[in-house]
């Protein structure tokens, strides 16, 4: 494997967990390098303008260049094992608890 381009291009690999509306990456690529935290819902998107909602957790035991998605979570981006992900992730998706009303 050579070199990334930049800190945010990760390697898409098989996640453990069977969640499909979660990623895994390791704790310091999270927090020191993506500036987001743990349990934080992050709009990513994939090829072709694809998008999903996920949930952003910390495994310790996850590679630093490397992304842990499920297979429902990769077929909804349109990308495979091994390929590199740019992680911008700088959109956050915002969850309401109740209705929101714009006139009142």
């Amino acid at each position: 494997m050579d070199r990334k381009k930049a800190p945010s291009r990760l390697l898409v690999d098989e996640a453990i967990n069977d969640d499909n509306s979660v990623i895994t990456l390791n704790p310091a690529t999270l927090m020191e390098q993506l500036d987001i935290f743990r349990r934080d819902n992050l709009l990513i998107k994939g090829k072709k303008r694809r998008g999903t909602v996920c949930t952003a957790l910390a495994d310790d035991s996850c590679d630093q260049s490397k992304i842990l998605m499920n297979k429902i979570v990769r077929s909804n981006l349109r990308v495979r094992l091994g390929d590199m992900f740019g992680a911008g992730m700088s959109e956050f998706a915002v969850w309401q608890e109740g209705s929101y009303s714009a006139f009142g």
